[in-house]
């Protein structure tokens, strides 16, 4: 299991996808789901250091992951990643028209096989929990050494 706390800053969310490129390589998980895990991981972060805590001092940000059991000799990966802070529902959903904003859970959605919000209403905090399954044969596996 990877567990990650950083406070939400921008500069900290290389540090997430850094030790979570470091877990998933160690695991020789499939370059692929690296990719996808990476990205949609990081906008779940990204999420939570840009809005959890919007007009007050940054606070934490826990990011998790580990391994599930998968069928057929598939691995399943479920990534968590929680704040203490207020969730915002988004001013507009995501139109067709190309944004620079607004599509972090969408590309979430899109990259993983389930997402799962646990949205707080008041100042209890959001949950984003992510399952990643992996190829049961993988045949091009990341090696950053």
């Amino acid at each position: 299991m990877l567990r990650i706390e950083i406070l939400a800053r921008a500069e900290d969310v290389a540090v997430v996808r850094a030790a979570l490129r470091a877990w998933l390589t160690v695991r020789r998980v499939a370059a692929e789901v690296v990719d996808a895990v990476l990205i949609g991981v990081g906008e779940a972060v990204a999420n939570a250091v840009e809005h959890a805590y919007l007009g007050t001092a940054p606070g934490p940000v826990i990011v998790c992951a580990h391994e599930v059991s998968g069928s057929a000799g598939a691995r399943n990966l479920r990534f968590t990643v929680a704040d203490h802070g207020r969730w915002r529902e988004p001013a507009e959903p995501p139109t067709e028209r190309l944004s620079v904003r607004g599509r972090g859970l969408f590309l979430l959605r899109a990259l993983s096989d389930t997402v799962r919000v646990d949205r707080s209403t008041g100042k209890t905090g959001t949950t984003v929990v992510a399952d990643f399954r992996t190829p049961a044969e993988q045949t091009h596996v990341v090696d950053h050494a």
